[in-house]
This record gives C-alpha cells, structure tokens and sequence, in this order.
C-alpha cells in the first residue's frame, strides 16, 4: 500500500521497486536534509532498475518518460503526495557543453555516488533497512559543516560549471564552509561559468538572496570572482561599495526580504554613496541616475530571465525611496501615489531595510506602514470627478482633460476638495482657463 503524503509515497515507491527484485533507495538532497534533521522538500529515488524496469513496475500509465534519456523517470502521484523522480544509478560520460553529459551508462550504487556533485548530495537511505549508505564521506562532512567535491574538485567543476555556485549556494544556505581544496578550484575556474544559461544561475542566487544568510553568500561570490559573470553591475564597486552591501545585508539577516528587495539593496549600495543621501533626502531632479538603474535592471533581467514583475518591483523599490523616506513632509498627494501602487509593500519594505541601514528615517517607513495597514477605500478613494463629466462641463478634450483630472486629484488628496459639487464648482470656476500646475 503506497501512501498518500510525500514521504510515505516515496517510500512505497521504493518497496515496490524492492519486492520487484531491485535495489531502491532515497538518493541525494532528502538524504542530506534528513541527517541534518530538515524536512526535505521533496524525496528523489535511485534504483538499479532500467527507466523500461520502473515503467513495467509501475505501469505506463503511472509514468512519464520525459528525462528518461539520463535514466530518469517519473512516478505519477496523487495531488497531496506529489511526484516521485526515479533515477537509474548511473555514470556520467565527457560534459563537452560544461553542463550536461554527453551520455550515460547505468552503474551500481557506489559509481552514482561517485559521479555526483558534493559528499553531503552523494548519500544514500534505504527507509526498509533504516540503513544510510555513505560511499564518499558525506555524513562526516554534514558532522564537520563542509561542502567538499567527490573527487578532484577541478574534475567535478569541470563536468558541470554550475556547481562552483551550488557550492557557493550551499554554503550559504546550509551555514557551511566550503573545505580549501574545493575553494580553490572555485576560485581558480570561476570564469568558466559564463557558460551556464542565465536560468540556472538565476535559479541558484534567487535561493542566495532568499537565504538570511544573503551576505555569506554575497561575500563568497567577491571572493572567488564569480561575481564578474553572475553579477557583473557590481564589477565597478570599489571594496568599500561592496562592503556597505554586505553590512547593509548583515543587518537585516533575521528579516525575510524577498530576492527582489536585496537586488534593489545591492544597486543601492553600490551607487555613489553621496548621491545616495542626496536621493533619499528628497533630490528627485537626477533622472541619469534612475535612468542607469533602469538599464542596469533590464540588463540583469535578460541575462536572468526575471519576469516583468520582479523588474517592477527592483525599480519601484529604487524610485519611490525618495517618497517614502520623506512622506512626512511631503504633501499627501505625492505620497499616496506611491502608497496605493501595487509594489508598496516592497518599497515599504526596501524603505525599512535602508532605516536599519541609517539611510533612511525610521518615522517615515512607521507611517507609511501605519497607511499600508488601512482599508483600500480609505488609502485610494474614488475620484470626484472623471473624463466624461470634464467635458460635460466645458473642459476640452484633449491634454488638457488630463491635465484637469490631475489638479482636481492632487486637490482632493490634499483636502482642499471633498466632495463632488466642490469639484464642479471648482471646474466650473475657471473652466475658461487651465489650471495651475
């Protein structure tokens, strides 16, 4: 009977694949994160089953074939149990791209291990026996909190340029250190990674910058070059720019930021630290400036891929600082603008990580928040007037209908208008000229 939770699933799957006659075990990551007393996320299977063995086990109908070319295939599972990825234990052939294997042999247990990335990826459960199966030292290495390479480590970075990052990722996510000789070899081919497609290091630095442990990870990108590829804005910051980013991170490593805030806070701090100040003192005339970031922004975004959204929310964070570190004193019609956008909560949130910072005013980011934590009606509340009224009252159509909902908007934010028929008298008023700017 196989189970209809993650685990229980998983483990059912690996009975089966037993009582067929196969060797079946959990492989990998779950390994990893069970030793370590985690939960894992999700639990991967290795077997010495044939991708065509598992498909007659299990049925075509309950598998897909989709990677069966690496000897992956793919248990189908109910909506609460999820999938399961079987893998035949295999040994890769030459990585002429840097990334992928040419081809693939199927193997024992101990050449998959042996084949894999890091010690503490290179275990083995058998859940039935309750019987780790370590063939490359990974539970001494998880006991010492090190990421070392199975083998040479220029070898394993050679095959698959990504893993110099997924080291780097690791560490920073596990709260390990990487051991010398697999430093090294990092520090030494990290130019190499130019090959890998800006999804898959998009992939690995969101879960950087998602980790409270950012500017671990941040520092060991510096420090082994591998930054001049992955992060290439951040190739003119002097030494002190990129240790105010990492001070500026440290700062807030119990805070859950999303990915979006710390890229916004990596341009931030490698900006001129003057004109900083300047900008979130309320200097709003340096347009060049906005417009680098804006390129910076789109820059990263092809090379990451990142979705419109997450451009949106990096720029929107650098933009409306200025309004939110100031709201106080600005009038309420420049401010609520910003308040009722769709990206405040993460420009609120970038606002508060500046305050930790000293770069932004602690007052300021309360009452922005204290607003963000009202009704919507009360933050946006409906126009007075629209369009079609305007020009039911003389205005023509044209710039100047945008022009006048503008100034009965700005007016009505401010309280100088409150209710309808003060904004037709208004219009009514001086309809025969434009209103001031």
């Amino acid at each position: 009977m196989i189970g209809d939770d993650p685990r229980s699933f998983a483990i059912g799957v690996i009975r089966k694949l037993q009582e067929a006659g196969f060797e079946a075990l959990f492989a990998g990551g779950c390994v990893r994160d069970q030793l370590m007393g985690r939960e894992p996320k999700d639990y991967d299977v290795a077997t010495s089953a044939t991708p065509e063995q598992v498909r007659e086990v299990f049925g075509r109908r309950k598998t897909i074939a989709i990677g069966a070319a690496f000897g992956v295939i793919t248990v189908i599972g109910s909506q609460q149990s999820g999938n399961v990825e079987i893998a035949t234990f295999r040994a890769d052939g030459d990585y002429s791209d840097g990334r992928h294997p040419d081809s693939v042999v199927y193997t024992s247990a101990e050449n998959d291990a042996r084949r894999r990335d890091f010690t503490i990826n290179g275990l083995f459960f058998d859940p039935i026996a309750d019987a780790v199966l370590d063939y490359v030292g990974g539970e001494q290495d998880i006991q010492r909190c090190e990421i070392r390479a199975i083998g040479e480590p220029a070898e394993r970075f050679g095959e698959d340029k990504l893993r110099m990052l997924r080291a780097v990722r690791f560490a920073t996510t596990l709260g390990f250190r990487i051991e010398p000789q697999t430093w090294n070899a990092v520090h030494e081919l990290a130019s190499e990674i130019q090959c890998v497609s800006g999804e898959r290091i998009a992939a690995e630095m969101m879960r950087v910058l998602q980790s409270e442990q950012r500017s671990v990870g941040l520092g060991l990108l510096w420090e082994s070059g591998l930054y001049r590829v992955v992060l290439p804005e951040m190739a003119a910051a002097s030494d002190e720019d990129r240790q105010a980013i990492l001070q500026s991170l440290e700062q807030v490593e119990l805070g859950h930021w999303s990915p979006e805030i710390s890229l916004a806070a990596m341009l931030w701090f490698a900006s001129d630290g003057v004109w900083r100040r300047q900008w979130a003192a309320g200097d709003m005339l340096r347009a060049d400036q906005r417009h680098v970031w804006r390129t910076e922004i789109e820059q990263l975004a092809g090379r990451w891929k990142l979705s419109r959204q997450a451009q949106a929310i990096v720029m929107a964070c650098l933009k409306d600082i200025p309004i939110v570190n100031n709201a106080q004193e600005l009038p309420w019609s420049q401010v609520q603008p910003c308040l009722s956008d769709r990206w405040a909560g993460a420009v609120v949130s970038f606002a508060r990580l500046l305050a930790r910072c000293g770069e932004a005013t602690d007052r300021c980011v309360t009452f922005c928040s204290s607003w963000l934590n009202r009704s919507a009606e009360e933050l946006n509340p409906p126009p007075l007037l629209d369009g079609k009224l305007l020009l039911a009252l003389g205005v023509r159509s044209g710039p100047l209908t945008g022009k006048w909902l503008r100034k009965i908007r700005e007016m009505q934010l401010d309280g100088e208008l409150s209710t309808h028929q003060q904004a037709v008298d208004y219009v009514r008023q001086y309809v025969e000229r434009p209103p001031e700017s």
